[in-house]
Parts: C-alpha cells; sequence; structure tokens
C-alpha cells in the first residue's frame, strides 16, 4: 500500500522539487547580476571603466574586485 502511494506521488514529488530548484536558480542569477551591476557602477564612478571588461574576462579578477569595493 505504501510503496503504491509512493509510486502515484513521485510525479507530483519530482515537479515539485524541480519547481523549486529552478526558482532558487533563478534567484541566484539575479543575486549574482546584481551584485555584477552593483559592482560595474562603482567601477565607473571610481573612472575606472577598463577594469569592467577586465573583471567580465577574468573571474578571479572580479572576485577580487567585490572584495576591494566590499560587495
Amino acid at each position: 500500500m505504501c510503496q503504491a502511494l509512493v509510486e502515484i506521488m513521485q510525479p507530483y514529488i519530482n515537479e515539485q522539487v524541480e519547481k523549486q530548484l529552478n526558482e532558487r536558480i533563478e534567484q541566484e542569477i539575479l543575486k549574482r547580476k546584481t551584485r555584477e551591476n552593483i559592482l560595474y557602477k562603482k567601477l565607473i564612478e571610481a573612472g575606472r571603466k577598463d577594469d569592467i571588461l577586465k573583471s567580465i574576462e577574468n573571474r578571479e579578477y572580479q572576485k577580487e574586485l567585490f572584495l576591494e569595493f566590499s560587495i
């Protein structure tokens, strides 16, 4: 009986798990984009436009900039 219930509910459970995972991914993408935009704005304000391209091309450098600007 219990196994039958699991088999019936499994597609619903899978759907819910996938939905929650997709929502989490979307939140993380938005969070990252927001963080990057804050960095780009600060770089522009600091007259360091060249560092924007460098940070896009080099993720390690971008991490250093996040630390430098406390983002």
